[in-house]
Parts: structure tokens; C-alpha cells; sequence
């Protein structure tokens, strides 16, 4: 597992948002309490309309739906960018977070969150963190927490399958509450062991 840590202002925290959503290479999803930053948006729109990467996103100030992000996200992400339902929760979403391909294990999963929101303001003037973790297991954790945050806020995502990365193994339904299906071909005949361990190991 590898862990970045940024703080802003000394660093350039915006800029590392950035690099991290063109890490996409097939899906992302984000929650986000403040997101003002046109670069960012175009970031996303980029890796959803240029190379076909699944994008999901939940915002939570219902006034940025007439916003220069909002507009330029929701030009390529329509109904999969969505608006946090105050009328039916209380509180706020104060989630920062990303989570980018963790569907796919070969391509780097990981997570970005910490205290940063995606504003300027974030970047100059507010004391704050990024933190970036290149873990599998817990960039699924993170997409299954989004995944029940979007259907409960009124989104339709799918249920995506995790290509394990071993040849053509699949394991699904993912997030599951019940079964789980392992799927894979092999080349030769023979028993295989396998070994089922939980986040603590």
C-alpha cells in the first residue's frame, strides 16, 4: 500500500486533484461538499468524454447546480452527477473524497480524500490535508459507502464487477450484502486453493 499526504497551502493541492482524476482509466466517483474549480470539472469531463471513463458524482450545495462545474460535468455526466437530498437527510454531505478504478486492480485503485475541499479557497488560504491511498480493498470500501450514498440520494449506479486482475477472474456482485461470485478460466486442470480474509487480514 502507498500513502501520499499533502497539506495546503505549501503545496499545490488542486494540481494533485487534478493528476489524480487523469489516473482514470475506466471509472470514478466522488462525493464533495465544495466544488468550485472549473480546472477540475474539465478534468473530469475530459476522462468521461475523450476516454470513455465511467464517472459518478454527489455534490452538496444545491447552488452550484447552476455553477461552471456543474454545468461543465453534468454536460457529459447528466444523471450520474447528482445533488445531495437536504429535504430528506439531515446534515450536510461533508465528504472529500475520489475514488478512481477500483474496479480494476491493475490500474492503480486508490482513494484521494482528507479535509480538502475542491475550491480555491481550499488550496490558498485554509489549513488542509490530501491524503491518497493505492489500496484495492479500501477503494472498494470507499465505492461501496458511494454507492449507497447515490441510490439513497436518489442516483442508479451499477453494480460493478472487479476484474481481479489473475487472468480472467471476475468476483460480483460488488458491493454485496449476501453471495458472491467467483469467476475465472484457467489453463490447466488441477484444484486451486483459495482464501477469503477480511480488511483486518
Amino acid at each position: 500500500r502507498k500513502v501520499e499526504v499533502l497539506f495546503s497551502p505549501s503545496d499545490n493541492s488542486n494540481s494533485e486533484i487534478l493528476r489524480t482524476i487523469t489516473t482514470a482509466d475506466h471509472a470514478l466517483q466522488f462525493a464533495v461538499m465544495v466544488f468550485t474549480r472549473t480546472d477540475l470539472a474539465f478534468g473530469v469531463e475530459e476522462r468521461v468524454a475523450t476516454y470513455g471513463v465511467d464517472a459518478y458524482g454527489i455534490l452538496n450545495d444545491s447552488s452550484v447546480s447552476g455553477g461552471p462545474p456543474f454545468l461543465i460535468m453534468q454536460s457529459v455526466m447528466y444523471n450520474n452527477l447528482i445533488l445531495y437530498d437536504h429535504a430528506g437527510q439531515t446534515g450536510i454531505l461533508h465528504h472529500k473524497y475520489l475514488v478512481v478504478d477500483q474496479d480494476l486492480p491493475s490500474s492503480d485503485p486508490l482513494v484521494l480524500t482528507g479535509s480538502h475541499n475542491w475550491s480555491t479557497s481550499a488550496n490558498e488560504r485554509n489549513d488542509e490535508n490530501i491524503i491518497i491511498i493505492h489500496d484495492a480493498l479500501i477503494a472498494n470500501q470507499y465505492y461501496q459507502e458511494f454507492h449507497h450514498l447515490f441510490t439513497v440520494n436518489g442516483g442508479v449506479i451499477a453494480i460493478d464487477e472487479i476484474d481481479a486482475g489473475i487472468g480472467s477472474m471476475m468476483v460480483y456482485p460488488n458491493p454485496t450484502t449476501g453471495n458472491v461470485i467467483l469467476s475465472f478460466n484457467s489453463t490447466q486442470s488441477g484444484n486451486e486453493a483459495l482464501i477469503i480474509t477480511d480488511i483486518t487480514g
